[in-house]
């Protein structure tokens, strides 16, 4: 659950040189909370998808401990078993020390085994993206699609970027021409994968309502002077 929490490290806030300082910790804690809501999101559409996964790798010098990731040698590993099978998996790709491309994780990585197709998906909680972000994105999911290609020349590798909150492309703002062919919304995306995208949301719903009471209590308690008069002087 993403929720706002108020942390020590807040307390010296940058957002003070333009809000006052008795509430520029919340506006920082804010931030934050925006921030791990990507990583949350992606945890709760991972739980509600019914494909099954793919084995996600330990962490480094351990053998219990797994990261919330599948790295690309076990990836692969994988792969080549469920070759000629008719099964449908997913993961959080993980992919280090490839020349052709940086060091990247992909958000979502579907393959139907059926179709032999391998959907690259980067999960977004927003719809405007400026020139620089757009470019960027799109290029790391072609240096992406491109070495999977040359890994399973098998399998068409189709990315996608998801705009998990849109419901409608012609809302949103990608200011990249190559990159606005890519993008899905999320309820294509979520009956991809089998998720329910109303039961997501309604859980992220929930999520709002707590954030939203909490940061009205913490206003309420810093300023209830200022608040009353400006509550009195709104009913004038």
């Amino acid at each position: 659950m993403t929720v706002i929490v108020l942390e020590n490290k807040h307390q010296k806030s940058g957002y003070s040189c333009i809000i006052d300082e008795a509430i520029s910790p919340l506006v920082t804690s804010i931030h934050a909370t925006k921030i791990r809501h990507g990583t949350d999101l992606e945890h709760l559409i991972s739980e509600h998808s019914s494909v099954a996964k793919f084995e996600r790798s330990f962490r480094k010098g351990s053998k219990k401990l797994k990261k919330l990731s599948t790295d690309f040698e076990d990836f692969a590993s994988q792969m080549n078993s469920f070759t000629d099978t008719t099964t449908r998996r997913l993961c959080k790709l993980s992919i280090k020390g490839v020349e052709e491309i940086k060091n990247t994780e992909v958000d979502f990585v579907y393959v139907d085994f059926s179709a032999n197709e391998i959907h690259l998906c980067e999960l977004k909680s927003g719809e405007n993206f400026d020139t620089k972000k757009a470019k960027g994105e799109t290029e790391q999911l072609g240096k992406t699609k491109s070495f999977l290609e040359s890994r399973f020349p098998d399998f068409i590798v189709i990315p996608k970027i998801v705009l998990w909150y849109t419901t409608d492309l012609s809302t949103s703002s990608f200011k990249c021409v190559e990159g606005r062919k890519l993008l899905t919304t999320g309820p294509e995306f979520a009956k991809m994968i089998s998720c329910s995208h109303t039961k997501v949301n309604e859980i992220l719903e929930k999520n709002v309502s707590v954030n939203t009471n909490f940061v009205l209590e913490h206003i309420a308690k810093i300023y209830p002077l200022e608040l009353k008069n400006i509550l009195e002087k709104n009913e004038k």
